[in-house]
């Protein structure tokens, strides 16, 4: 049996059939790839977006300020706390370079270790100061590395905050030399330029006085004073010292009518501040003063003047009030002192006058025995001698000097 020839396009039907249904397989197969390879970097885009948030989260709320630099040393960014420490905001700071962040005398030390970033690529600097735009001095501990992102290389500047340290150093040291200068100090006189020297030293003041109450005179008079020997205190001194403040009457008097320290940390406008003019040729802008307690009342005021705006300090504040009080317990022990030292004076002198009394009571005593002797003798002469005779005009005068 011979079969028909079939036509051509009866032959390659399954074959087109099954080449269109490998076409649709792989298109499918490439579309479900697809789809799958779109949902992995979404989940990997995802993640490296959590991972940068979290990493943002971590420098943004770091207990450490943390400043990235680009490769000439300028600030590109900086976390929070970067901003708390430096005083400026992230606007602020961007752009500036790094060593315009410290003080102008401090700059050149910056330039060195910018060097040393660069050719080591890690930095520690144990004490660093910078200057925040209020001119308040800070200071803080520095470490630093720098970090490749692609061809590029920023620097990381971590800056760790040690005021606190610090300033408790600068206490306790202040508090010790005044402890040891009461100690060895005789008079309150002896003892004030160094106390305010010590105190003023310490804790970074730029002058410092001390006001007596001056009953005669009817208010506080400057009695002794100190200054950095980089600052031009003449005019300002000798201002202070021409003045007698009355009770309420200047910051100092103002300080003895309420028996209360002040701290200011801005005297710009300030009311009552009789001594302004002085202060702001002087570039003065910060002060404190504290009373000094003896008996209940006020014998003095102990004053601190600085260059710079000083924002309210409580552990300062407090550590100088208790240097008030403890010079006014000095002052009322150097007063009972000498009043002790008086007593023993007196004691001594009525002491020598009674041994005094005592040796003349025994030569009195031992006298009259010689002339009760003489008296009676010239008695028993007189009744003998011949009246009228010379023996017995003797006698009398002998009896008579006796009976004087």
């Amino acid at each position: 049996m011979v079969l028909a020839e079939q036509p051509a396009s009866f032959v390659y039907a399954p074959l087109r059939l099954m080449r269109k249904v490998m076409f649709e397989w792989l298109v499918a197969w490439f579309l479900v790839m697809l789809a799958v390879g779109f949902g992995w970097f979404e989940i990997l885009r995802r993640r490296h977006l959590a991972a940068e948030r979290r990493y943002a989260a971590l420098l943004e709320n770091a207990n450490d300020s943390i400043l990235t630099l680009d490769a000439d040393a300028r600030v590109v960014d900086v976390n929070r706390e970067g901003e708390r420490l430096l005083g400026a905001s992230r606007g602020e700071l961007a752009g500036r370079h790094w060593a315009d962040l410290c003080p102008p005398e401090d700059r050149g030390d910056r330039g060195e270790d910018l060097e040393l970033l660069a050719t080591r690529g890690l930095l520690v600097v144990d004490h660093l100061r910078l200057r925040r735009p209020d001119g308040r001095i800070v200071h803080a501990e520095a470490s630093g590395s720098v970090v490749r992102i692609g061809a590029q290389g920023v620097s990381l500047l971590i800056l760790r905050d040690i005021m606190a340290h610090l300033e408790a150093d600068w206490r306790q040291a202040a508090q010790l030399a005044v402890t040891a200068v009461l100690a060895d100090a005789a008079s309150l006189d002896e003892a004030l330029p160094e106390v305010l020297e010590s105190v003023g030293e310490a804790l970074g003041w730029d002058w410092g006085g001390y006001w007596r109450l001056d009953l005669d005179a009817g208010g506080l008079r400057l009695i002794a004073h100190w200054h950095r020997p980089d600052f031009a205190a003449d005019e300002f001194t000798a201002a202070s010292r021409s003045l007698t403040l009355a009770p309420d009457h200047g910051l100092p008097g103002q300080v003895l009518a309420r028996g209360e320290p002040s701290w200011i940390a801005n005297l710009d406008g300030t009311p009552g501040f009789v001594r302004a003019a002085a202060a702001r040729a002087a570039g003065l802008h910060a002060a404190v003063m504290i009373p000094v307690p003896l008996h209940g009342k006020v014998e003095g005021v102990m004053e601190f003047l600085h260059r710079e705006i000083r924002p309210f300090d409580e552990a300062l504040f407090e550590m100088l009030g208790s240097l008030g009080v403890q010079l006014g317990q000095f002052i009322g022990r150097n007063y009972i002192e000498k009043e002790l030292a008086a007593s023993v004076d007196q004691l001594r002198q009525a002491q020598k006058m009674e041994a005094v009394g005592r040796l003349a009571g025994g030569v009195a005593h031992d006298f009259n025995n010689l002339l009760t002797v003489i008296t009676g003798y010239s008695e028993l002469l007189l009744d003998r001698a011949v009246p009228g005779g010379p023996a017995r005009t003797k006698l009398i005068a002998i009896k008579q000097a006796a009976d004087r």
